[in-house]
């Protein structure tokens, strides 16, 4: 596995790793569902819809999720929702939260989600079907010559106490199928374009409301 998911700076952020019998049910939910209901998304994207029917089995999975981040990341949960609650619900408490429906993202090469953040209090993402690996990635002579070379990468944008940013990269391609990470939602993030291959990239993400 070649994802660091050592916690950063100050949005910190957890993970897991789907059971084979979970992703086999996500990608019957996947391709079975009703491709009509789309989201208003950030980014490039080649198609998107939503997918109420996962609710339900992911539900358990991000609430495990949300307890571990507020454990492992007690010294800033605290503050964070406190401010959180200010901005969007004041009049709601943490020790009731919604797990909203999810919807799946399709992207192909070239493609890319630029930095965005997302309403709610924290957001996930699962990297289903991730059909590029970062080797080959890394062969492309645009790649070759950065100092930057994450193709297909997800990152994190990080403001500091100068008043600068700093983008942490995570590692993703094919090894990265599986994998679910839950982050602060209001933390902006985004994802690269890959090139190596004409095959789409599969996503799902969602988002925990109050």
């Amino acid at each position: 596995m070649n994802i660091d998911f050592t916690p950063f700076f100050s949005s910190g952020y957890v993970h897991t790793e789907l059971s084979p019998e979970v992703r086999e049910e996500i990608n019957e939910l996947i391709w079975t569902a009703d491709r009509k209901q789309k989201m208003r998304l950030s980014g490039v994207q080649t198609d998107n819809w939503m997918l109420p029917n996962a609710r339900d089995l992911l539900s358990p999975i991000v609430s495990e999720l949300v307890e571990s981040y507020k454990v492992t990341h007690k010294e800033l949960t605290d503050e964070y929702e406190q401010e959180v609650q200010k901005a969007i619900r004041p009049r709601y408490n943490f020790d009731s939260y919604t797990v909203d429906v999810p919807w799946v993202n399709i992207t192909e090469r070239y493609m890319y989600n630029p930095p965005h953040n997302h309403q709610g209090v924290y957001s996930w993402v699962i990297f289903h079907d991730i059909p590029y690996s970062l080797e080959e990635e890394r062969k492309d002579y645009r790649i070759s010559m950065s100092n930057q070379p994450y193709p297909g990468c997800f990152y994190f944008v990080h403001p500091t106490h100068s008043g600068h940013t700093y983008i942490q990269n995570i590692e993703i391609d094919y090894r990265s199928n599986g994998h679910m990470i839950l982050f602060p939602a209001r933390i902006y993030h985004g994802v690269h374009p890959y090139y190596s291959t004409d095959k789409p990239r599969i996503s799902l993400a969602g988002n925990v409301t109050l």
